[in-house]
């Protein structure tokens, strides 16, 4: 776990990240938390997970540029090798559906995770506090039920305001 975050903080690669909260937690779940599986519950998980390491100062649910953040993952000011702030959007798609609609959910889910990370990348206070004047990335988990998370990265850029002036 602590290799995964720190290889978020230092690389900007999440997929370690992905593969391990898979393994240690998605799998050990059974049947019956799945009944009531839902976007927060997930969400919560990750927020909890993630926080045992300490390679990140975590915030949700903040208020930027007319929404809340799902997760906000910012540099700590003590380790000089980290250089990824990270914005994640989590959504869940239950995996019941049939192939088609399935698809179509996991594209909406994408799709509407990149608009509100279009709009949180706008807030000129948010991104230097997180940053420090480092790096961002950004992107969508998509959990589709239990069976696996995908991810996409947000492409888009941001600039780096002064902290000092903002």
């Amino acid at each position: 776990r602590r290799f995964a975050m720190n290889t978020m903080a230092e690389t900007g690669d999440i997929q370690p990240l992905l593969e391990v909260f898979h393994k240690e937690v998605i799998v050990r779940l059974g049947l019956l938390e799945t009944m009531t599986f839902n976007e927060q519950t997930m969400k919560l998980m990750l927020l909890s997970y993630l926080s045992l390491s300490g390679a990140f100062y975590l915030m949700t649910e903040v208020e930027s540029a007319q929404g809340y953040c799902d997760l906000l993952l910012g540099l700590r000011g003590d380790d000089p090798d980290a250089q990824y702030a990270w914005i994640l959007e989590a959504k869940y798609v239950k995996s019941d559906q049939k192939k088609k609609a399935l698809d179509t959910a996991i594209k909406k889910a994408f799709a509407d995770g990149m608009a509100q990370i279009e709009k949180y990348t706008s807030d000129k206070r948010l991104i230097p506090m997180l940053t420090q004047g480092r790096d961002l990335k950004a992107g969508v988990l998509v959990f589709v039920g239990l069976k696996e998370v995908k991810y996409k990265a947000w492409e888009g850029t941001v600039e780096q305001a002064d902290p000092l002036q903002v």
